[in-house]
């Protein structure tokens, strides 16, 4: 448990660098909410960016992300915590969620 928590605020860590999203809740276990930021086009296109986001990884099969809304926003849950999840698993995972998030941003 405590290496998924490391990982998840590694995660974080990076997730907040990063222009394009925000954290949009607490983390401090296992699991990551986080969105698309808004741009001048809304809160509504950001929230279709985020679901297109989504879809677009899951339906890769390379990683499972799941899609709530919190306070409107909808936010792509980020949950660390399968027995044999790595650092390489995570930093995939994450590579995968950017260069689709570039592309969806286009």
């Amino acid at each position: 448990i405590r290496r998924h928590v490391g990982l998840t605020q590694e995660l974080a860590t990076t997730v907040s660098a990063d222009e394009r999203f925000d954290v949009v809740a607490p983390h401090p276990l296992n699991l990551l909410c986080l969105a698309l930021r808004p741009d001048d086009r809304g809160l509504d296109e950001a929230n279709r960016r985020t679901d297109a986001l989504i879809d677009a990884a899951n339906t890769t099969g390379q990683t499972l992300l799941n899609r709530r809304v919190l306070d409107g926003r909808v936010v792509l849950r980020f949950s660390i915590g399968a027995t044999r999840t790595q650092r390489a698993d995570v930093e995939r995972s994450w590579a995968l969620v950017s260069r689709l998030a570039a592309r969806i941003g286009e």
